[in-house]
C-alpha cells in the first residue's frame, strides 16, 4: 500500500534535517504503523523539530495515534502506559503503581498530572509551555528532565525519590 502523504512527510523531515538513514526508513515504510513506530524511536528528533506537525498527525494517522500512547488535544486518564507522548493541549491524569516503569513527554500546552506509587520508575520529559504536578509514593523512582519554559511541582511520600535534571535550553 502506497501512502498518498509520504512524498510530503519526506520533504518536510529533509527540511528538518533528518539524518540519512531515516530518510530511507521513511521511504520504505507501507503503513501508517511502521510511521508511528518510526516517531516512537526518534522521539527525540520528531519532538525537537515538532516534526510532523500536529495537524499532519491527527489528519493521516488518525485514531491510530492512540495505539502508540501519541495523545493531541485530548483528555485522557491512563494506568500504567508504557508510552506517553502528550502534544498540543492534552490534560493527561496518568497513575503508575506496582513494579511498572514507562516514559512521559509532555510538550506544547499539555497539562500532566501524574502519580507514581509502589516501586514503579518513571521518566518524563517536559518541554515548552506544559504544566506537570508528579506526586511520588512508596518506593518510587521518578527521573525528570526539564526544559526551559516548561513548569513542575513534585511532592515525595515515604522512601520515594524524584530526580530533577533543569536543562539548560529548550529541546534536546
Amino acid at each position: 500500500m502506497e501512502l498518498k502523504f509520504k512524498k510530503e512527510l519526506i520533504a518536510e523531515a529533509v527540511k528538518c534535517e533528518i539524518c540519512k538513514p531515516f530518510e530511507s526508513k521513511l521511504a520504505e515504510a507501507k503503513s501508517v504503523g511502521e510511521l508511528l513506530a518510526m516517531y516512537i524511536a526518534g522521539i527525540d528528533f520528531c519532538l525537537e523539530k515538532n516534526f510532523p506537525s500536529n495537524d499532519f498527525l491527527i489528519k493521516n494517522a488518525g485514531e491510530e495515534l492512540v495505539n502508540f500512547g501519541i495523545h493531541i488535544d485530548k483528555e485522557i486518564d491512563l494506568t500504567n502506559p508504557q508510552k506517553a507522548v502528550l502534544l498540543g493541549k492534552t490534560n493527561a491524569n496518568l497513575n503508575y503503581n506496582e513494579f511498572e516503569t514507562g516514559e512521559v513527554f509532555v510538550k506544547h500546552n499539555s497539562k500532566a498530572n501524574i502519580n507514581v506509587g509502589g516501586n514503579a520508575y518513571l521518566v518524563i520529559d517536559c518541554f515548552d509551555n506544559t504544566e506537570t504536578s508528579v506526586i511520588a509514593y512508596g518506593d518510587a523512582k521518578v527521573l525528570l528532565n526539564i526544559y526551559k519554559g516548561a513548569k513542575v511541582t513534585t511532592a515525595c511520600v515515604n522512601h520515594a525519590v524524584i530526580s530533577e535534571v533543569k536543562k539548560n535550553k529548550i529541546s534536546y
